[in-house]
């Protein structure tokens, strides 16, 4: 058995350099070293583990052996004045409750697998491996899991965390989705005054906090499946009042309240709280406040979709706590396919004026692309391409003048063009000049327009109007702007 001590190395620190100290300790063969690094340990010791051995008056080598014969030997504390030795079947990463802490003429030796690496590992030159500690890369955490130090949840987690009373959290202006992702709280949603804004409730949500802000009629419900036919709990809220609505389409549909109340929507956020947890219907003014509607239903619905508008051709401003993503939130791969209910649309932004889309789109009729000027619906200018509309027999271009209505142009027999099983792929050329669309491949357009007076395209995205089934879009190239991870999600960020 030889004991080798090795200089491994100088780091810097205050105004002098202080010899960093790895021990290696050789059985008969080389192969069952144990390293001891002490680079980050140097006038600190472990506290708050019970030391599985303690010795008193022994060398520093005579330390590092004791730590080499105690099987599972994770680290140890050493103090050459005194000779004291604490030798530790746990390192510091174990548990939140262990403290590497300042103490004057200790070391605090870590047992490593890989020295050449141990300088390689996330944290090492991050205050939560200076200071406390925490090198080692089993030190990084989860949320829900235990922690010492903010740096120990960053590195495994996409949005803001924090180590909050040692647990690995989510900051307070975001939400927690699952174990490696927050995301932010009270994102403002638009909605143009036709369209839908459609969420998938995540987290087992039945209550939800919520701000909403317009000029007109606002509606907020929450759907049984990921469609306008299903069972539905629904408030529509005005100025002057709210209704309440139960709605199993095909069963019953009942108008359970009206309550006359002054909100004042316009000119600020007006918050109220919504709950539906076991049929049990509470809608107040916000939490903590006296009902505005209290009743439980016999036969509960189970809500797994949240949806909201606002209607009279008005805008609509709405904030939720959180718990809601985008119905197809986390399927990342270019293959994916974009279900979009009755009077819904999917925008993105729009910066050039000479462009193709490409997709695919699976439905018995109306397969529809929009283009248009401004965020809201009414009042704006708007191309609607229509594939497959009128029972799948005939397809158009229309426009929306500001100001004049809709003119049709194109209306072009286009029989059984579409499928209920099969998905089919067209590409659109929009241009200042002309609107040209294609079946798959083909060079010539079944369908196109000559523009005349152009308007400047700022979103553009599938749509469905008319179909009670909802409509599968795929892109066939891919493109991040459609997605959670660069673009919007449904009626975000349209108006910033």
């Amino acid at each position: 058995m030889q004991l080798l001590p090795v200089s491994v190395g100088r780091l810097p620190h205050a105004q002098s350099l202080l010899m960093m100290v790895v021990l290696v300790m050789m059985l008969l063969s080389p192969t069952s070293a144990l390293v001891a690094s002490g680079r980050r340990g140097q006038g600190r010791r472990l506290v708050g583990a019970t030391p599985a051995e303690t010795l008193s008056a022994v060398s520093q080598e005579r330390c590092h052996l004791a730590c080499h014969q105690r099987a599972g030997c994770r680290s140890f504390n050493f103090h050459p004045g005194t000779g004291q030795c604490q030798v530790f079947t746990v390192t510091a990463c174990d548990s939140s409750s262990y403290i590497v802490e300042p103490a004057d003429g200790w070391t605090f030796y870590d047992v490593v697998d890989n020295l050449s690496a141990e300088s390689e590992q996330t944290l090492w030159s991050q205050e939560a491996c200076v200071r406390d500690g925490r090198c080692r890369d089993s030190c990084l955490r989860r949320l829900g899991q235990g922690c010492r130090h903010t740096q120990q949840c960053q590195p495994l987690v996409t949005g803001v965390t924090n180590c909050s009373e040692l647990v690995c959290s989510c900051s307070s202006n975001y939400w927690r989705y699952n174990e490696t992702l927050c995301l932010p709280r009270y994102t403002q949603l638009f909605t143009d005054g036709e369209s839908w804004v459609w969420k998938k409730i995540v987290n087992g949500m039945c209550s939800t906090d919520f701000r909403i802000k317009s000029t007109g009629t606002v509606e907020v419900g929450v759907f049984a499946a990921y469609t306008h036919y299903t069972g539905r709990y629904f408030m529509r809220i005005s100025q002057t009042k709210m209704d309440v609505f139960r709605y199993v389409d095909g069963v019953s549909n009942s108008h359970l309240a009206s309550i006359s109340k002054t909100f004042e929507t316009d000119s600020r956020y007006v918050r109220f709280n919504f709950h539906w947890c076991g049929g049990q219907l509470r809608i107040s003014r916000g939490i903590g406040t006296t009902n505005l509607f209290s009743w439980n239903d016999a036969s509960p619905l189970q809500p797994q979709y949240l949806a909201m508008r606002s209607s009279s051709s008005t805008e609509g401003y709405f904030k939720f706590a959180g718990d809601l993503v985008d119905p197809w939130f986390g399927d990342w791969s270019s293959d994916r396919v974009y279900s979009i209910p009755r009077d819904t649309m999917v925008a993105r932004r729009r910066h050039e004026q000479d462009f193709w889309v490409e997709f695919e789109c699976r439905i018995t009729r109306d397969c529809n692309w929009m283009a248009r000027e401004q965020t809201t619906w009414h009042g704006s200018n708007i191309w609607k391409v229509i594939i497959g509309g009128w029972d799948n027999s005939h397809s158009a271009i229309h426009r929306h003048v500001s100001g004049a209505g809709w003119q049709f142009y194109t209306h072009t027999a286009t029989p059984a063009i579409l499928s209920a099983t099969e998905l089919r792929r067209f590409r659109i050329h929009f241009s200042p000049q002309a609107i040209r669309v294609y079946r798959d491949n083909q060079t010539e357009p079944f369908m196109a327009h000559q523009v005349g007076a152009p308007f400047t395209i700022n979103y553009d995205g599938p749509h469905m109007c008319c179909n009670v089934e909802n409509v599968d879009f795929r892109l066939v190239q891919f493109d991040a702007g459609w997605g959670y991870e660069g673009g919007f999600r449904w009626g975000e960020d349209l108006v910033s």
